[in-house]
């Protein structure tokens, strides 16, 4: 028996999925990476604490450090999250003098929930 096995590569996020996608024949649809890219991004306690705190402050935004003391996070640590939750989309940023402002990217979190009502389990009757 032959094998298929290829020791796994150093890929960026989202690259690895569309590949086996391929290999396997299957597309892949767009709105089925970015699902799969918000929820790496949001796989992570310390992310999903910063989104419950966005969504609670109506919209508005808050700077990286109202949120790192908010969330009691240092600094340091709370910039590489707030990357992480930028670079996925989930998070828009404004510059508002020497701050840079966070916000949900509530589009972008709707067509999350839209793409994720696909995969739910409806109860059999």
């Amino acid at each position: 028996m032959i094998s298929n096995y290829q020791p796994e590569r150093d890929q960026s996020p989202g690259t690895r999925s569309q590949e086996e996608a391929s290999r396997a024949g299957l597309p892949m649809a767009s709105g089925t990476l970015t699902a799969v890219r918000l929820l790496k991004a949001i796989a992570q306690e310390t992310r999903l604490r910063i989104i419950e705190l966005l969504q609670q402050e109506d919209s508005l935004g808050l700077p990286a450090g109202v949120i790192a003391a908010s969330l009691d996070i240092p600094p340091n640590l709370i910039s590489f999250h707030l990357k992480e939750l930028a670079a996925a989309g989930i998070l828009q940023k404004k510059t508002s003098g020497r701050n840079i402002i966070y916000s949900i990217d509530s589009e972008i979190m709707e067509s999350f929930f839209v793409e994720m009502m696909k995969y739910r389990v409806l109860p059999r009757s």
